[in-house]
């Protein structure tokens, strides 16, 4: 398994791409995460980090064993602050800028292309890019060495209980 955190600023489209990623339509309802949300989707754990931290708990744990940060932005900038906060301190992770929305980003784009970050274009509305962006992730991921599935105590008790007849 690979830890990928989706990051962003509020309403950037963080929980519509990882419903897209797992099989979901695009929904045009908002509702903002309060909690950190984590979807199975082998060989990836998608951990959506909510954009308002209030309620939310040990999201440094998460940072801490995240292979892959997934940045969802839909506001051509020049920098970007998260990228810039959490790279700096998570060294190991890889990072996959998503830009999300019609526009083509000029700023956003100049600023990647000067770093070692993987950049994709969607437009979630539309449906348009998912696909690719997925594939990316997929490319990222192997440059990290997969994580151990996780022990589900649940599923294996059942192994151990004996047979009746």
């Amino acid at each position: 398994m690979y830890n990928v955190a989706i990051i962003g600023h509020k309403g950037v489209g963080k929980s519509s791409l990882c419903m897209q990623w797992t099989g979901h339509e695009f929904s045009p309802s908002y509702c903002a995460t309060l909690f950190a949300e984590k979807h199975e989707l082998a060989p990836f754990v998608l951990v959506e980090i909510p954009a308002i931290t209030r309620f939310a708990k040990n999201l440094e744990q998460y940072y801490a064993n995240t292979d892959i940060f997934v940045l969802v932005v839909n506001q051509d900038c020049r920098t970007l602050p998260l990228f810039e906060a959490l790279s700096q301190e998570y060294k190991e992770a890889s990072w996959l800028i998503v830009l999300n929305g019609p526009e083509k980003f000029p700023k956003c784009r100049s600023y990647v292309s000067k770093r070692d970050i993987y950049m994709v274009w969607v437009d979630l509305k539309k449906n348009k890019g998912v696909a690719h962006s997925f594939e990316l992730l997929d490319e990222l991921s192997k440059r990290h060495q997969k994580r151990p599935e996780s022990f589900n105590l649940i599923q294996d008790v059942y192994l151990w209980l004996p047979t009746c007849y």
